[in-house]
């Protein structure tokens, strides 16, 4: 595996993607994954989040990205720096009875980047780590 060190701090792991590992709060870190999501504008993504014990599913046909950015948060819960994916999909969650699927709420999906984050891209998709969360998110296989 070939890796390089960038000036920025960041560092990229060739071939199979980038790698990104930086201070809580980069923008090196955000802008990379908001580029790779900008690119996956008018795929349906699946997604899952990994947050403590619990796993949720997600899909969404994206539409748009936005990059929200809070001088203060109001709570702990909030961060600084979220990815909003907007467009239409759901989300499944597991119930007593098994898998609840229920309609992605607003047409948003909202991604906190808490502390520090790691991105990196993979043959699929993407795998990004923050300091609350895992999402990996995959684009839909092409059909040509």
């Amino acid at each position: 595996m070939n890796t390089n060190q960038t000036t920025s701090g960041m560092e990229h792991v060739s071939p199979s993607g980038f790698t990104v590992m930086n201070d809580p709060g980069s923008r090196t870190v955000i802008q990379e994954v908001e580029a790779w999501l900008q690119g996956q504008v008018g795929r349906v993504l699946y997604i899952r989040k990994g947050e403590q014990r619990d796993m949720d599913r997600i899909g969404i046909r994206l539409q748009r990205v936005e990059l929200r950015h809070r001088e203060e948060p109001v709570d702990a819960y909030e961060s600084a720096h979220e990815l909003i994916l907007h467009g239409q999909g759901w989300t499944e969650t597991q119930g007593e009875a098994g898998p609840v699927k229920s309609p992605l709420p607003e047409e948003v999906f909202e991604i906190p980047l808490l502390g520090r984050c790691t991105a990196v891209e993979t043959e699929t998709g993407l795998e990004l780590a923050t300091g609350r969360a895992c999402y990996w998110i995959e684009r839909e296989a092409s059909l040509s």
